[in-house]
């Protein structure tokens, strides 16, 4: 890979400068520059290489599904139960286009989603003014998420179409949403124009690698902004004087997903 071959190169111009012999610094020889490190969109590596960087997802509910579904891909899907998508003819249900998720109270709906979520949004009302209804926020433990003021991130329709939109941000320690739990006490809800995003991948991933006498390399990766273990790489190298070429394969960490959303590369 691309990549690991940069990584590796910026090693072996580590270990030749710390190889070279005693004497004045005018005798040496210059090494040549490091090359630039690839952090292209299109690598698997893509600057952070396992925290993926992926586009929102947004659904306004535009079928009739009364079994449960799911909306986008895998690995960044999510699983909707316990609801109805489905069209009433009544405009005032709905936020955008002519449908909408409704959930009652035969059945609490419940949103999981796949990869936990760093952004939500979506607008929701009650069918009528009797309707009695909360929305919560769980973390990927289904623990109630807290909010920045501390209170627990439960939130009660109303009458009138309302937008909620929590915002998670992991390099400050807030959890992410694992899921959303709809529960309706009285009445209808109906859920339009949901969207949801991930973390971003601004910050690059730290890699620290080792290689042995045997020209086998293995290396770790963390996410820089918390120093968690989300992968690794191993592969063979071989040297020709202060070049290094090699190959080898990157793994992602259970749980954790490479940037093009693969678990290897």
């Amino acid at each position: 890979m691309t990549n690991i071959k940069t990584v590796l190169t910026a090693l072996s111009m580590t270990l030749f400068i710390a190889g070279c012999g005693g004497g004045s610094s005018s005798s040496r020889t210059p090494p040549p520059p490091v090359p630039p490190v690839d952090d292209s969109p299109s690598g698997a590596w893509g600057g952070q290489a396992v925290t993926p960087d992926v586009l929102d997802t947004s659904t306004s509910f535009e079928f009739d599904d009364a079994d449960g579904f799911v909306v986008g891909a895998t690995p960044f899907s999510s699983d909707f139960q316990g609801g109805v998508a489905e069209t009433r003819g009544n405009a005032a249900l709905y936020n955008d286009g002519i449908y909408s998720w409704h959930v009652d109270t035969s059945a609490t709906g419940t949103v999981g989603f796949e990869t936990p979520a760093a952004s939500v949004s979506f607008f929701t009302r009650a069918v009528a003014v009797t309707g009695i209804a909360t929305v919560t926020f769980l973390d990927p433990d289904d623990n109630v998420l807290i909010g920045s003021n501390l209170l627990p991130l439960v939130f009660v329709v109303t009458d009138t179409f309302t937008e909620i939109n929590v915002q998670r941000d992991r390099d400050l320690g807030e959890a992410l949403i694992g899921s959303i739990k709809v529960e309706v006490v009285n009445g209808e809800v109906v859920i339009d124009s949901f969207n949801y995003g991930f973390p971003s991948s601004q910050a690059a991933d730290d890699i620290g690698c080792v290689v042995a006498a045997n020209n086998e390399f293995a290396c770790a990766i963390s996410d820089a902004a918390t120093g968690e273990f989300v992968g690794g790489a191993n592969g063979t190298l071989s040297v020709s004087v202060d070049q290094v070429s090699g190959s080898g394969s990157m793994y992602a960490a259970p749980g954790n997903f490479l940037a093009n959303g693969l678990t290897t590369a």
